[in-house]
């Protein structure tokens, strides 16, 4: 018996690094459109002034604000409804579908208007943004339960990683001869825009290409990206239709009674949902503007998207490094120290870049490294603090504040390039909302958030979680807790073998949790 369940951890363990570098490739696919937004806007401003010479770069800020602003309803949405209802895998492929569409509607509406673009590529990839990277998140997860820091680090940073891939990639594909942006005369003296017709007609095919290589990784990561399931027993079914209703109605239901009862009673999903207001805005900032105040410093487009690349290895590097520190360090003594930094990174910016180009890109680096921190930590952190199988509710309503985050990107970005063509203002106050996350952070507990409608039964007994499968999967029997965890495993699989119960994980309710390791080498899943 031993040995059987040895070969059963090593092959789990085997199939979990799979489901690991398979969510790694989907999010450096999904990150695309936040990584890359930034390196984009100069080209497309540059085509759209064909048609209205009144665009400027700055002005292609609103791509990613106005879709930022849906991203956190997408969020909420997916995370309460689409995912306890669609399950995670069909949620996943439905997000998918909608992103790769994202660049093909664009290839028609960028020759059109900034709104039109600002819908197709801006609302269409941020909408479903979540509902992508949920999944993504915590399929892998499911597989180690024990490292769940680690696995978000992993995952999240193939986000981080995107920019250091597509970047490049657009550039080689726009712009291969590293034609130099002109200043436009009539226009600020330092903003460069691209005027050559052969770097021009390239932009909206670079759209084409772009939708054919995120439906090729995002197939090779979506079949790499897969729950933890067992292989052995049978497996229960709920064949009827109203059955299969019941059931969604009530995952539904009970995902939405664990938010209103336990996470929305607790000041700490609105404590980390401010934390991800902050840190995302200021991170929103940086996306937009990065090129473009960049062109403002050097006209040497090439060098500037391989800056673009590191911006995107940093991130990545940090998203790892911080997935392993939370599983080490409290949320509330790690996040506070990455706030100061970046509080200081972002007031010296503008006056570094007065100065150096050098000492502006190093600030850029290093700002790219502490402002995406967060897409591991705080995941981490709900994990920590609420029961696993609610996470995607607690998330989604924490996701949020996403669209006020980038609310703020676009009030800022309107309130400030309308009156002044320096970055300094920008700056500033990205650094003050930075500080205002040190407060925030630091205020996260980190005790254990119990379920405040659940009730837990004295003796370990296999029951149901839903009306549906109390009718359809009966109670199989006792088990004596006072056994050793492996007596109680074969106790359970003699209770199945013998009775010859067809029935699923999700039906054990109450037993001790040093027990769940072994629970799919006894009870199969659905």
């Amino acid at each position: 018996m031993m040995l059987a369940l040895c070969d059963i951890e090593k092959f789990n363990r085997f199939r979990g690094i799979l489901s690991v570098l398979g969510a790694f490739v989907i999010l450096i696919t999904a990150g695309s459109f936040h990584g890359t937004i930034g390196n984009l806007a100069p080209y497309f401003a540059s085509y759209m002034r064909q048609y209205d010479a009144n665009i400027t770069n700055e002005d292609l800020g609103i791509v990613l604000a106005a879709g930022g602003m849906t991203q956190g309803v997408g969020s909420f949405i997916a995370g309460s409804v689409i995912i306890p209802w669609l399950g995670y895998r069909l949620s996943l492929m439905c997000g998918i579908i909608c992103f790769c569409s994202s660049p093909l509607i664009s290839y028609f509406t960028i020759g059109h208007s900034l709104s039109a673009l600002t819908f197709s590529y801006g609302v269409m990839s941020a909408v479903v943004f979540n509902l992508i990277v949920l999944p993504s998140q915590l399929i892998p997860v499911s597989w180690f339960p024990n490292s769940k820091g680690k696995v978000m680090g992993v995952t999240s940073a193939g986000f981080g990683f995107s920019s250091a891939i597509f970047s490049p990639l657009q550039t080689a594909i726009i712009n291969p001869d590293n034609i130099a942006p002109v200043a436009i005369i009539g226009s600020n003296s330092t903003a460069r825009y691209f005027t050559d017709p052969r770097v021009l007609e390239r932009i909206p095919i670079s759209l084409l290409y772009l939708a054919a290589i995120y439906a090729a990784l995002f197939g090779v990561g979506f079949l790499l990206c897969v729950e933890y399931t067992n292989t052995e027993g049978r497996v229960a079914k709920v064949t009827s239709k109203e059955s299969r209703s019941q059931l969604v109605k009530a995952r539904i239901v009970e995902s939405g009674s664990y938010l209103y009862t336990t996470g929305l009673r607790n000041r700490d999903t609105y404590i980390l949902a401010y934390s991800r207001y902050a840190l995302l805005a200021v991170g929103g900032g940086l996306l937009a503007h990065w090129k473009g105040f960049s062109l403002r410093l050097s006209s040497d487009d090439q060098i500037i998207s391989v800056i673009g690349g590191v911006n995107g290895v940093l991130s990545c590097v940090a998203r790892i490094l911080a997935g392993i520190l939370i599983d080490r360090f409290m949320f509330n003594r790690l996040m506070p120290v990455v706030g100061i930094l970046l509080t200081v990174v972002l007031a010296i910016t503008v006056p570094v870049s007065q100065m150096s180009f050098y000492g502006f890109v190093a600030l850029l680096w290093l700002g790219y490294f502490l402002a995406f921190i967060h897409f591991s930590t705080i995941p981490a952190q709900v994990m920590k603090l609420y029961d696993g199988k609610h996470c995607s509710a607690v998330l989604g309503f924490i996701g949020l504040s996403e669209s006020f985050s980038y609310g703020t990107v676009g009030v800022l970005n309107t309130l400030v390039f309308s009156y002044t063509d320096s970055y300094l203002p920008y700056y500033i106050s990205m650094s003050v909302i930075s500080f205002s996350s040190v407060i925030s952070t630091t205020m996260v507990r980190n005790v254990p958030i119990k379920n405040s409608s659940s009730s837990h039964s004295e003796t370990t007994t296999i029951c149901s979680t839903s009306e549906i499968i109390k009718k359809e999967v009966e109670p199989i029997g006792f088990v004596n807790k006072e056994l050793g965890i492996l007596e109680q495993a074969e106790k359970l699989r003699e209770l199945v073998r013998d009775q010859g119960t067809i029935t699923r994980r999700r039906s054990i309710a109450y037993i001790q949790k040093p027990l769940f390791p072994y629970a799919d080498s006894i009870i199969s899943t659905n």
